[in-house]
C-alpha cells in the first residue's frame, strides 16, 4: 500500500493550526522538561499531609487502575479533590494540565468539568446532585515528577480519565477516556459541543463508503455500549468490521484523521509518531460501526488495530443517548506506559 505518512502530517498539522488547536511546535524533551516543571510547581504548593495524599508509588497498582466513568460516590478516587484545593493551588493544576496536552486535550477537560457542573444543576437529562461538579475531579501522581524515572499523572473524575506516564522523553496518555454528559450545553453564556469534529468526521467516514463496504462495517442497528472502559487492561484489538485494506485512498485518509482527532489531545511530539505507528499498521486496522448511519444519530465506532483501541459510544441513562458520551483510547502495547519499561 502506498505510504499515508504525507497524509497523516497533513491531517496532524492541519488540526494543530485550526481553531482551538493552535499551539507552537515543541520537542518531546521539551514538553517532558516543562511537564515535570510544572508538576513540581504544584508539588510545591502542597503541605505535608496534602503532599502525602497526592504521591503514590509508581508500582502502586490500586492507584494505578483506579480511574472511572462513573461519578465519584459510585467510585472513589484517590489523590487530591479539585473543590479543596485553594486557587493558588487549582491554577497550578491548570498550568500543569496545559504543559502536559495539547491545547485541545486540555479544553476538553475544561469542557468534561463544565458539563459535570450542568449535570449538578439538573441539566442533561438528570436531576441534579451533589455527586456531580467541577469540584468532584481528583488530581494524583504515581512517582515523583521525573526527567528520569518513571511517573505518572493522573487527572479524572466523572467521565473523564487521563493517565498520562512519563519516562525520559517518552509519553502516553493511554488509557484516557473522555466524553461527557450532557455533550452539548451552554453554561456562563459559552455554548459547547463536546467532541463535536470527531463525530462529524466519524459520519464522513462512514457517508463514503460504498454499499458493500457498509454492509461490512455496520455489526448492529444500535448502538453499543463501551468494551475497552475501566478495568480492560490487557484488552486485545478485534478483527470486527470492515479492514483497513478494503478502503479507498480518500477513504484511508478519512480514517486518519478521525484516529487524529483524538491523538491531537496528545502535543504533535508525541501525537504525530504514534500516528506514523499507526499508519504503518493500517493494514492490520478495523473498523465497526453500531447504531444510526444518518448523520448526528446514536452510534457507536470502534477503531481496532496493533496499537490503537479507539471508540466512541452512546449511554443510554439520562434520556438522550447521543447527550451522553464515553469515548475511549487505549495502545495495548503500552498501557500506563508499562510498555516503556520493558525497552
Amino acid at each position: 500500500m502506498k505510504s499515508l505518512i504525507p497524509l497523516i502530517l497533513f491531517a496532524v498539522c492541519a488540526l494543530c493550526a485550526s481553531p482551538g488547536h493552535a499551539q507552537e511546535a515543541q520537542s518531546a524533551k521539551a514538553v517532558v522538561e516543562q511537564a515535570t516543571s510544572a508538576a513540581t510547581a504544584f508539588l510545591d504548593t502542597l503541605n505535608e499531609a496534602e503532599t502525602l495524599k497526592v504521591l503514590y508509588a509508581f508500582t502502586d497498582e490500586k492507584q494505578r487502575h483506579n480511574w472511572s466513568n462513573l461519578p465519584i460516590r459510585m467510585a472513589p478516587r484517590g489523590g487530591l479533590r479539585w473543590g479543596d484545593l485553594n486557587q493558588q493551588q487549582k491554577d497550578a493544576v491548570a498550568t500543569m494540565l496545559k504543559a502536559t496536552l495539547s491545547p485541545q486535550g486540555y479544553q476538553q477537560i475544561v469542557d468534561n468539568m463544565d458539563s459535570d457542573e450542568v449535570l449538578k444543576n439538573g441539566g442533561g437529562g438528570r436531576d441534579g446532585s451533589p455527586m456531580f461538579g467541577r469540584d468532584e475531579y481528583y488530581v494524583s501522581f504515581l512517582g515523583e515528577p521525573s526527567l528520569t524515572k518513571p511517573w505518572m499523572l493522573q487527572f479524572g473524575g466523572h467521565h473523564l480519565a487521563f493517565n498520562v506516564t512519563f519516562y525520559g522523553e517518552r509519553m502516553t496518555i493511554s488509557p484516557s477516556l473522555t466524553g461527557g454528559q450532557p455533550i452539548d450545553f451552554t453554561l456562563d453564556g459559552r455554548t459547547v459541543r463536546q467532541l463535536a469534529e470527531e463525530e462529524d468526521k466519524s459520519f464522513e467516514l462512514l457517508a463514503s463508503l460504498q454499499p458493500a463496504q457498509l454492509k461490512a462495517v455496520l455489526l448492529g442497528d444500535r448502538y453499543a455500549d463501551m468494551r475497552y472502559g475501566p478495568g480492560k487492561e490487557g484488552a486485545q484489538p478485534q478483527q470486527e468490521g470492515l479492514n483497513a485494506t478494503a478502503l479507498s485512498p480518500e477513504q484511508r485518509t478519512l480514517l486518519l484523521q478521525l484516529i487524529s482527532e483524538r491523538l491531537s489531545l496528545m502535543k504533535p511530539a508525541f501525537a504525530k509518531p504514534r500516528m506514523e505507528q499507526i499508519e504503518k499498521d493500517l493494514d492490520q486496522t478495523w473498523f465497526s460501526w453500531y447504531g444510526d448511519t444518518e448523520q448526528g444519530g446514536a452510534a457507536t465506532f470502534r477503531i481496532q488495530g496493533p496499537t490503537i483501541l479507539m471508540e466512541y459510544s452512546p449511554q443510554r441513562l439520562g434520556g438522550d443517548p447521543t447527550n451522553h458520551i464515553h469515548a475511549m483510547y487505549r495502545d495495548p502495547t503500552n498501557d500506563y506506559g508499562l510498555g516503556f519499561l520493558q525497552k
